[in-house]
């Protein structure tokens, strides 16, 4: 099987991660005491592009392949296993965006790649049809990323007339619409509720 090299641009990436590296596995130490990556580690990290490296080349991201998206997550994980998670989660949260319509796509990256999104899957909400789009309202159980995230991609039940569900959807929310409640206490990978 043949294989093929990643691009400059994320070797890029990756090399700064590893510069980090010392300061990723401390931080990975504190982070796990104090349930959340600190904000130091985590601006360091997004100042890398490793957050945004899957976000469409037209909004200046890198479009990254599966392989690429890969090798940073794996830098990441060599300083902390808890923030490659969260990385992951926000990366694909860029890269779902980045097949969604191009309003979606200009809401959060119209000012550039500051702007991360965390993604849940799970449905566990009710989305109301009103008159523009849907009113969502819901609890989902996890949210990784989510409290760096500046938006949420999140599960929500699609029903027919009759009101069963017929489908699954994604809302595109802005955090600032969001609650958080503090509940994620687990043996392993503390921090990745950031």
């Amino acid at each position: 099987m043949a294989t093929t090299a990643i691009r400059p641009e994320i070797a890029a990436i990756v090399e700064k991660i590893d510069q980090l590296r010392p300061q990723l596995v401390e931080g990975g130490r504190e982070a796990d005491q104090n349930r959340r990556i600190s904000r130091e580690v985590f601006e360091a990290v997004a100042a890398t592009g490793a957050f945004s490296r899957s976000a469409p080349t037209k909004f200046d991201g890198l479009a990254a392949t599966t392989r690429e998206a890969h090798a940073v997550a794996r830098a990441i994980g060599g300083g902390d296993g808890s923030l490659a998670w969260v990385d992951g989660i926000l990366d694909s949260g860029a890269w779902v965006l980045s097949l969604m319509d191009e309003r979606a796509q200009q809401d959060v990256w119209g000012d550039g790649l500051d702007s991360f999104i965390s993604i849940v899957l799970a449905t566990t909400s009710e989305a109301e049809p009103v008159e523009g789009g849907y009113r969502v309202t819901g609890k989902w159980g996890y949210g990784t990323g989510s409290m760096y995230a500046t938006w949420s991609l999140l599960g929500i039940p699609l029903k027919n007339d009759a009101g069963e569900v017929v489908d699954a959807g994604l809302a595109l929310i802005p955090t600032s619409e969001l609650t958080y409640d503090d509940n994620w206490f687990f043996a392993g990978m503390k921090s990745t509720r950031a």
